[in-house]
């Protein structure tokens, strides 16, 4: 697993820094985890060359697909990742919410796309920060309060960084 860290490590850094411009990699990136997660459940923990497989298929295809079919796939992007981080930033300040983690996954997924759709440049900065944030902070397995302090730090410096890059054209 120490070849999945590098990769996760490098993929954080990368969409930390220039998710905007790499926007095809972050939506590929995505299609990655999905897809790996879903071979997960049906091929199970023992064939990591299948799952990684898989997940390079689902991936690629979702780069492509953002290539050919920008503002939709990114639409669907900020979907899944606000979704994915409404549930994951619930269970890092354990808070207990009556409603069914699918409701939940789907306001945070609306919230996410409502974001990419209004403000394209500043959502594609701010979700692709927050998904290298959180990429680089997995790795770390600190407390979870430690780990929402370093997520913070780590999104403003992933917006500075690429805000920066956008403010000069």
């Amino acid at each position: 697993m120490q070849t999945i860290s590098i990769i996760q490590a490098v993929f954080g850094l990368a969409m930390l820094s220039l998710g905007r411009r790499l926007y095809w990699l972050f939506v590929g990136g995505i299609g990655f985890a999905i897809g790996f997660s879903l071979a997960s459940r049906f091929f199970g923990e023992s064939a990591i060359s299948t799952l990684l497989l898989v997940g390079l298929v689902v991936g690629v295809l979702a780069g492509v697909a953002a290539v050919l079919m920008n503002r939709l796939v990114l639409g669907i992007a900020g979907f899944l990742v606000g979704g994915y981080l409404v549930i994951r930033l619930l269970e890092l300040v354990s808070l207990g919410i009556d409603a069914p983690s699918w409701l939940i996954f789907l306001i945070g997924g609306a919230c996410g796309a409502l974001l990419v759709a209004v403000l394209f440049d500043w959502a594609l900065i701010l979700l692709t920060s927050l998904l290298g944030a959180g990429l680089l902070v997995q790795l770390l397995n600190t407390s979870d309060r430690l780990s929402l302090v370093l997520i913070a730090v780590l999104v403003v410096i992933g917006c500075l960084i690429q805000g920066k890059k956008l403010l000069r054209k």
